[in-house]
């Protein structure tokens, strides 16, 4: 069973609202200012459409000690914006720095487990 928290608004206890910045909640009690965690591209797809059919080629990325996402970035610029929208469907990883990780153990949100895969990224 998980254990629950009660989070009181004030000192005195009484909820005060509904949360209006959830980023700041949950992530107090870190200190991120002075983090410098290095991020490379591993690879980048041939020119795609950018419609929303690149997750039909988006791969699953698994690395030991780093965070990895893919990220689709917009060719279209290139020609003032016009014709079908294009872009290269890109493979970033970042390294799981110590400094970092010791900082999100010490945050809100951590402490209580909130799921990541609650918030749309």
């Amino acid at each position: 069973m998980k254990e629950e928290f009660k989070v009181p608004d004030n000192e005195e206890g009484d909820f005060m609202g509904p949360m209006t910045n959830p980023a700041a909640s949950y992530l107090d009690g870190g200190n991120f200012e002075n983090i410098h965690t290095k991020c490379s591209v591993m690879e980048c797809s041939a020119p795609i459409p950018n419609d929303g059919s690149e997750s039909s080629t988006a791969k699953t990325l698994k690395f030991s000690e780093k965070a990895c996402s893919q990220i689709m970035i917009p060719l279209n610029g290139c020609v003032s914006n016009k014709g079908y929208p294009m872009g290269m469907l890109c493979s970033v990883c970042c390294d799981c720095e110590n400094s970092l990780t010791r900082e999100m153990r010490k945050t809100f949100g951590y402490k209580i487990g909130i799921d990541t895969s609650l918030f749309i990224l």
